[in-house]
């Protein structure tokens, strides 16, 4: 399926809300399951690491990822739960930049300062689980089940930052 009506209205300025698929599991702990994403336009100048954005595949497919690296011409990106870094992403690939997360009861402001250092942490625990192509042995295994429990943590720090700001508005 192509998304070209999604990028047209980003091309336009225009925030555009996309479900993400119920079944992936790439971006786990941060989205799980079928949530709400709130995405703006963006130029690969202005993605910063730890950003959450939406790219585009040459086969069409749209893909949230977590900037890993960034350099002027191109990004590279990973889920949060993947082993493996996507390849590198030009200007023309990215979609958009992921600005909201919305879940059933609430949701998570990714511009905020708060989860943007929130975000720098789970880069760092991004990189720390990239093993070798060719196996994965059990240490690795076990150093992956650790770090997914701190990513599980950090999320829970992201929804109380969230509740947080929420009592102050009140």
């Amino acid at each position: 399926m192509i998304y070209s009506y999604f990028i047209k209205d980003i091309i336009a300025n225009n925030d555009i809300s996309v479900f993400s698929d119920a079944n992936t599991i790439s971006m786990e702990p941060f989205i799980v399951g079928k949530v709400k994403l709130i995405i703006s336009n963006c130029k690969i100048n202005d993605l910063k690491v730890g950003d959450i954005c939406v790219i585009i595949f040459d086969t069409g497919e749209l893909v949230c990822h977590r900037v890993i690296f960034h350099n002027k011409n191109q990004i590279i990106t990973k889920g949060d739960n993947g082993i493996f870094y996507d390849w590198a992403t030009s200007e023309k690939d990215i979609v958009g930049i992921v600005r909201k997360v919305v879940y059933d009861s609430y949701y998570l402001d990714m511009t905020n300062k708060r989860n943007r250092l929130l975000n720098g942490i789970m880069v760092v625990l991004s990189k720390l689980k990239v093993t070798k192509r060719y196996y994965i042995n059990s240490f690795q295994k076990t150093k992956n089940n650790i770090i997914y429990f701190l990513q599980k943590f950090i999320t829970k720090l992201y929804k109380k930052s969230l509740i947080f700001e929420n009592s102050n508005n009140t």
